[in-house]
């Protein structure tokens, strides 16, 4: 009969070993986050929470869906001062879906840095902003901050 384990002991035997021996250091909360809720997700069927978020140098997530995003804003000319987006062409560049949420409201879309708000962190990273969006239209503006 095979072993039961639940999600903690999975951690603790099992994941949490691999990526210490990666070089994560679980107790640098700078570096490495648990049970960090997903925003823009229904909590059901699943607990709208990512086990795990690994973080690059300011507090850059690493490989989280929106990377592609931010990837996409930072290959833009250094002079596009704007950029305008059709919400399926975000989705191109995720290659996935924008949470139902986005469509809905635009406080999706705003521009809060701290917490979770893995979305907004794309275009911050990147030294984006949002200027103006119609969620109506499916579209987005975002500038320039001059910041990077």
């Amino acid at each position: 009969m095979p072993r039961q384990i639940n999600e903690e002991l999975t951690r603790k035997q099992m994941i949490d070993p691999q990526l210490e021996k990666a070089g994560w250091y679980l107790r640098d909360h700078s570096k490495v986050k648990i049970e960090i809720p997903v925003d823009g997700y229904d909590a059901e069927p699943w607990n709208a929470v990512s086990d795990y978020c690994l973080y690059r140098e300011k507090g850059t997530a690493m490989a989280g869906k929106y990377t592609p995003l931010e990837q996409y804003l930072r290959e833009l000319p250094a002079n596009q001062r704007e950029a305008t987006l059709g919400f399926d062409q975000i989705e191109r560049i995720l290659n996935a879906k924008l949470p139902s949420s986005a469509y809905e409201d635009q406080r999706w879309w705003e521009h809060e840095t701290e917490g979770n708000h893995v979305n907004t962190r794309a275009w911050s990273n990147a030294g984006w902003k949002i200027e103006s969006l119609d969620v109506d239209k499916r579209w987005v503006k975002l500038t320039r901050t001059g910041e990077l």
